[in-house]
């Protein structure tokens, strides 16, 4: 499922999710993204809660993201939504020197 959030008629938002193949109690959030010129104004919360509300009417019980180690923000923002770290991690593709963190959170019934 995507979700795209619009002003006027201008995408400033997208957010992906998509069901684990072999495990449909766990959904992953993916491609998220706001345009910097709608960022802090509750676009990426809103386009969260509905990968969320997706994941929920889908029958997941969790949902999975991947954040790159040197995004500061967006580990940020995540935690403020719930999300915590698994500990799973994966080295970056782009640069080996960075690392990909696994973030989760529940989805409430």
């Amino acid at each position: 499922m995507t979700y795209i959030a619009m002003d006027a008629d201008a995408a400033c938002g997208i957010a992906g999710g998509y069901l684990e193949r072999g495990d449909q109690g766990r959904a992953h959030l993916v491609s998220m993204w706001v345009a910097p010129s709608h960022r802090r104004l509750g676009v990426g919360a809103k386009l969260v809660d509905a990968i969320i509300h997706w994941a929920r009417d889908q029958n997941a019980r969790t949902l999975a993201l991947i954040v790159t180690s040197n995004n500061d923000l967006a580990i940020n923002f995540y935690t403020r939504l719930g999300f915590t770290f698994t500990g799973r991690t994966s080295p970056y593709r782009n640069d080996p020197a960075l690392t990909d963190l696994e973030m989760i959170r529940s989805i409430p019934r």
